[in-house]
């Protein structure tokens, strides 16, 4: 697997939400049925994804995430989204560290969201995350973090509970460099997951960022169902899905000044997450 990936030119999405995906749409199948339904949008390059399963309560229904882990191109990232540490509990916990033991669970999830979306108390936010973290490292298992508002603390914490040189990905950056600037430096294995948001030109601040943040820390992801890149009319589908990745990538080139195979054949998916 390592030397087939080595040395081809694909990608694998690295960060969206197949369950969230199938609600929206009203779809009920296999991931190779959809890549099938939608192939027209799937490009050649398309190897796979990471799915992230990132409220508590979907980790009791074991029949949703098992069936989409089961199949092939899809992998798996399991945790407690801010948004839903309020209700966080050992018995959420217990469930999201069984799912974590699932041969191809490749990520742990959490973060710190301050935003007016979330009505957690900052308090919880940082206890949760906390909790998780180091749940993570015991487990030897790369991080997803999700961050809005909230990058000082965030920085402070994990700065406290992460070794140095721990496997990191940032996921769905849309701020300045200057933000994400400190967290580059004090974790060198610290990867920055960018979306189809850098495909609009008003997205002028992450745009920025990915000129200035070198292409071997750079992961693709498209965050599906959201962030539809710009290339892609509703009519032919209303919500972003994993082959859709193909248009940051595009993005990425023209905003490094670097050739599509330059591109492509960086391996930090496989750095990160050995797939």
């Amino acid at each position: 697997m390592a030397q087939r990936y080595l040395e081809s030119r694909d990608f694998i999405d690295t960060h969206c939400h197949l369950d969230m995906l199938y609600g929206k749409l009203g779809f009920e199948g296999t991931f190779r049925s959809f890549w099938q339904h939608f192939h027209r949008t799937f490009p050649h390059e398309f190897r796979g994804c990471i799915t992230n399963f990132c409220n508590p309560w979907v980790m009791v229904r074991e029949t949703l995430w098992e069936n989409l882990l089961s199949k092939d191109m899809v992998w798996g990232a399991f945790g407690c989204h801010p948004h839903f540490a309020q209700n966080y509990s050992s018995v959420q916990e217990r469930d999201i560290m069984m799912a974590m033991r699932h041969p191809k669970a490749v990520a742990f999830g959490m973060g710190l969201d301050y935003s007016y979306k979330n009505s957690t108390s900052h308090y919880r936010q940082k206890e949760v995350f906390e909790r998780q973290l180091r749940l993570a490292v015991s487990m030897q298992k790369p991080l997803v973090i999700h961050c809005r508002d909230a990058d000082d603390d965030l920085l402070h914490i994990m700065t406290k509970c992460i070794p140095r040189d721990y496997k990191i990905h940032r996921h769905c950056f849309t701020n300045s460099f200057p933000v994400i600037e400190p967290f580059l430096t004090e974790f060198p294995n610290l990867y920055v997951g960018f979306t189809a948001l850098i495909t609009y030109s008003s997205a002028t601040e992450a745009r920025d960022a990915v000129r200035q943040i070198p292409l071997n820390r750079i992961v693709v992801e498209t965050d599906a169902p959201y962030f539809l890149p710009r290339q892609v009319r509703k009519d032919v589908c209303r919500f972003a899905h994993p082959g859709m990745g193909i248009h940051t990538l595009k993005e990425l080139s023209l905003l490094k000044g670097e050739d599509m195979a330059t591109v492509l054949t960086q391996h930090n998916t496989y750095q990160l997450y050995g797939i």
